[in-house]
């Protein structure tokens, strides 16, 4: 939590008024100093916008019964004013009944007149704490450009609370009180799939003989009020509640420390909200032209023989970042042209728009790591071409002092065939849903409408062949059918290189084999399947190469699962992914 930060805020200063009376300055807004809220100041401001509305107690599991309502309607009706909060003493007055819907998670910026009023004036937290905004150089739009688009305005009565949940996407969270108190429950972002168990056993209902791993759980809870910053880094879970009466600042923030969860977002598609790759290229493109615009007038003074611009600490810190950029953009061109090359497997692709037809393309399947469309080559190009850039003009720089700049010698990728010219209409747009299978699968509701109340399912040996279950899939409930129990298997969780989280599959020890040079695979020794190990799987005839990332000896069900619009998908999973049977049981 910061302590100390003004002008987090300072949009809200309009709507506020010190409690002592004194007038508001020009200075930057100080909520430590305690504030209250004009409601007729606020409807004046920004009562003609549209504001995302959702019933005060929703749950983040499941899909938000939500619609937009004017902000003036939701102020006139849902804020609580002296006369309706019953029991706190700033709030004194007769009880009346508390309010029952919650402004949720409205992005300001995306909204042309408020973008414009509201949009330039949050003071960036000071560099040691965050670095960089990258997220500013992502959008055009007028109201915002130059600014975070993920900035968001929560308002609701006391009691008001979401659910433990993780937003996706790698990106940190802030959130900040302007009026009232917030109450902040944070868990550990390796816990939740662990010693939660994908959140099935809940905070407020401690059971450690379902749940034992619970003893283990990492949680931190504390109260905000106005004048604090609670920081969270990227995954963490959080379960927020209005103590009193609360008006909230949240936004998302992406800097050089959390590049690689961000590009691993990129990878397993979890946010598709975001543009991760049009993000990446803005954000390296603007910092290259400063950098650029730097060494221009270094050079010129040089020449003319003027006094040299000043290296500033802000162009050292945009130096840094753009050497963190480079190597993230350089990972997405060696993944583009690998996968390319191999023209067996999947490549996660930058499209050309501009050409309709593509005839590099493998066709796609429905199981395993797939074959899927490799799109355009000129995609992987266009990132190493960047890169490229990004080298001149480092390199550029460091020798900015010199008489003479020394040539560069760029390091090329070792396959220029798939490295071909290209134009600036070749600019990439990401898109890199695999297959039909995947696609479905990212539009499904998080919760099931099919699991049935009081089905939890307390051994393997109740489960059989053929009956019908509601399962834990990647942070998704699906129905399945079972095939085969399997009381005690020993597996090893693999994750294929290149490929999405969606590919991960516990492997039986059996379909195990160790790569070998100069032969096929041979069969693996259990010892030697540990974590961090590449391995081969064998399936069907095909092997696939992956990494261990844990091995189990457990319960195991192998199961079919239905994803949708006809399709499905085989998996062996642990049995702690039940959640319970499904309605359509037979």
């Amino acid at each position: 939590v910061l302590v100390g930060h003004v002008g987090w805020a300072n949009f809200a200063k309009k709507w506020l008024e010190r409690e002592d009376g004194q007038p508001m300055t020009d200075d930057d807004l100080d909520l430590s100093v305690p504030h209250k809220l004009m409601i007729n100041a606020m409807t004046q401001d920004i009562g003609q916008e549209e504001v995302p509305i959702v019933k005060r107690n929703y749950d983040e599991l499941n899909p938000i019964e939500r619609h937009n309502m004017l902000a003036s309607t939701f102020l006139a009706n849902n804020w609580p004013d002296k006369s309706t909060k019953k029991s706190d003493s700033a709030f004194a007055g007769p009880t009346i009944e508390t309010p029952q819907l919650y402004l949720h998670q409205w992005q300001f910026p995306l909204s042309d007149t408020a973008g414009r009023k509201l949009c330039h004036q949050s003071k960036p937290l000071p560099n040691h704490i965050f670095g960089e905004d990258l997220l500013k150089y992502w959008l055009d739009l007028p109201q915002c450009v130059g600014d975070n688009p993920f900035q968001y305005i929560f308002m609701g009565a006391s009691e008001t609370i979401s659910k433990l949940h993780r937003d996706n996407g790698g990106l940190a969270i802030t959130i900040a009180p302007i009026v009232g108190e917030k109450e902040c429950v944070l868990v550990h972002r390796s816990d939740g799939p662990t010693c939660l168990y994908h959140l099935r056993a809940q905070l407020d209902q401690v059971n450690l003989h379902e749940f034992p791993l619970m003893a283990g759980t990492r949680v931190w809870k504390t109260v905000i009020k106005p004048g604090e910053i609670l920081l969270m880094p990227q995954g963490t879970y959080h379960q927020c509640r209005n103590v009193t009466p609360c008006l909230s600042y949240s936004r998302f923030y992406l800097d050089t420390v959390n590049l690689v969860p961000f590009l691993q977002s990129m990878v397993d598609d979890d946010a598709p909200e975001i543009d991760h790759g049009e993000a990446l290229w803005n954000c390296a493109t603007e910092l290259r032209r400063r950098v650029d615009e730097f060494f221009d007038d270094t050079r010129l003074c040089k020449r003319q023989q003027l006094p040299m611009p000043r290296l500033t600490e802000d162009l050292v810190q945009i130096v840094d970042t753009l050497r963190a950029l480079r190597n993230v953009i350089r990972e997405i061109a060696r993944r583009i042209a690998l996968k390319i090359m191999l023209k067996t497997k999947a490549v996660p692709t930058v499209p050309n728009e501009n050409i309709e037809n593509n005839e590099n393309t493998s066709e796609e399947k429905t199981s395993g790591p797939m074959k899927v469309k490799v799109g355009k080559e000129s995609s992987a190009r266009a990132w190493a071409t960047m890169v490229e850039d990004i080298d001149i003009c480092l390199h550029d720089f460091r020798y900015r002092n010199h008489d003479s700049i020394p040539k560069l010698r760029l390091r090329k990728d070792g396959n220029d065939e798939v490295c071909r010219e290209i134009t600036e209409s070749d600019k990439p747009k990401f898109d890199i849903h695999r297959t039909e299978l995947e696609r479905v699968f990212t539009f499904m509701t998080k919760k099931s409408p099919y699991l049935m109340e009081d089905s939890t399912i307390a051994t393997v040996e109740q489960i059989h062949p053929a009956e019908r279950l509601v399962i834990q899939f990647l942070h998704k409930e699906v129905t399945a059918t079972v095939h085969t129990v399997a009381p005690v298997m020993k597996a090893a969780l693999l994750s294929f290189e290149d490929y999405t989280s969606f590919f991960d599959e516990y492997i039986p020890y059996e379909n195990l084999r160790l790569p070998v040079a100069g032969e096929s695979s041979v069969e693996v020794d259990p010892e030697h399947v540990v974590p961090g190990k590449t391995l081969i799987e064998r399936k069907e005839g095909e092997e696939y190469r992956g990494v261990v990332q844990s091995t189990h000896s457990e319960p195991f069900l192998h199961v079919e699962m239905d994803i949708g619009k006809d399709l499905s998908l085989k998996r062996w999973l642990p049995f702690s992914a039940v959640r319970g049977y499904s309605t359509d049981n037979v």
